[in-house]
């Protein structure tokens, strides 16, 4: 019985991400120990090749979904980046923590089961709304979202008009709330914490896009534009990708 496997892939970086078959080689074995000594015997192999260099961040269509969704969870705080990433980064946070403290006000006392419980009373709200159900069911369970997530100047008595917009929105919040919490744990919520920190805490990767890449987007921009007066520099370009929502994404549509 083989209870572990070690799989060795080879080819293109590019191409992998570029959605193309690599070459692909799966040893079974049947303790962790073999599987450790194959790993060791194909690493070693691998670090006398002169022309290879290493790679520490997550990459697209590497390993099974189970080792992709392992390295998505994987934080390394000491990830280096560039100055242009770095205050990119720096921007997203501040966007972030300004929106969130503005509805919610201080959250260093919050935590992350209050917005799984929160969450969990949107999809009662969600399930409410699809049934049809009566008007103080539905009001009932929004009364009981705002106690569980306090609002500095929201509360069940100002919902009114379309209660699916405000779900979505809400849905939305507390996805937000989630990174927030997730960036400001790990940094001990301190404001001024080292943006690697804040980079690595956001589980995502970006790439500040230079050449034909750049220059196809900046030519997508531009051609959009409405008129010929239109004044516009792209300063910079970036790809931003998160491993945990694209392993979910539906690639097929």
């Amino acid at each position: 019985q083989f209870n572990y496997r070690v799989i060795l892939q080879t080819g293109s970086i590019k191409d992998l991400e570029a959605g193309k078959q690599c070459h692909t080689e799966v040893r079974y074995v049947s303790t962790a120990d073999q599987a450790l000594a194959v790993f060791a015997m194909l690493y070693e192999d691998t670090e006398k090749k002169s022309d290879m260099k290493k790679w520490t961040g997550p990459v697209r269509a590497i390993g099974s979904l189970k080792f992709q969704k392992l390295m998505a969870g994987m934080v390394d705080v000491h990830s280096s980046c560039s100055d242009e990433i770095k205050e990119l980064v720096e921007h997203i946070w501040s966007e972030a923590m300004t929106e969130v403290t503005s509805i919610l006000g201080d959250i260093s006392g919050l935590k992350i089961e209050q917005v799984e419980k929160a969450e969990a009373i949107l999809v009662k709200v969600r399930d409410a709304i699809k049934s049809s159900r009566p008007e103080n069911i539905i009001q009932y369970l929004i009364s009981e979202f705002y106690s569980t997530l306090y609002h500095k100047n929201e509360s069940s008595d100002t919902v009114v008009g379309d209660k699916r917009r405000w779900l979505v929105k809400k849905q939305d919040m507390c996805q937000l709330i989630r990174d927030v919490i997730s960036v400001s744990e790990m940094t001990y919520y301190e404001t001024r914490a080292y943006v690697e920190a804040k980079y690595a805490a956001l589980r995502c990767r970006i790439t500040n896009l230079r050449g034909h890449q750049r220059e196809e987007i900046e030519q997508q921009i531009t051609s959009s534009l409405e008129g010929t007066d239109q004044d516009l520099t792209v300063l910079n370009v970036y790809e931003v990708w998160r491993q945990v929502e694209d392993l979910d994404f539906r690639h097929d549509l």
